[in-house]
């Protein structure tokens, strides 16, 4: 429990260069006013919990202190056609 924070194992993904982060809300949702993100360089922030939805498992964090990070790319699916691989 070093610096306060309740130990919780999940990934999550960039989305934005301000430090949105989507991940499953059932990471956070144990304590959601105290949320804490190690980059895969081992650099930690702290996290605010902005947005969830429990039925979906899915959450949104704001990290406002990280820098210089690159959000995944999104696709196009107005280029998809029928029968082509997908994930959403």
């Amino acid at each position: 429990n070093a610096g306060g924070f309740q130990k919780s194992l999940g990934t999550g993904f960039v989305i934005s260069e301000d430090g949105l982060i989507v991940t499953n809300y059932h990471v956070v949702k144990n304590d959601p006013n105290n949320v804490a993100i190690e980059t895969k360089n081992g650099q930690q922030y702290r996290a605010s919990l902005i947005n969830f939805d429990e039925e979906v498992d899915i959450a949104v964090l704001q990290v406002p202190d990280i820098k210089n990070v690159k959000p995944v790319p999104f696709g196009d699916s107005s280029i998809l056609r029928t029968g082509e691989f997908a994930i959403s």
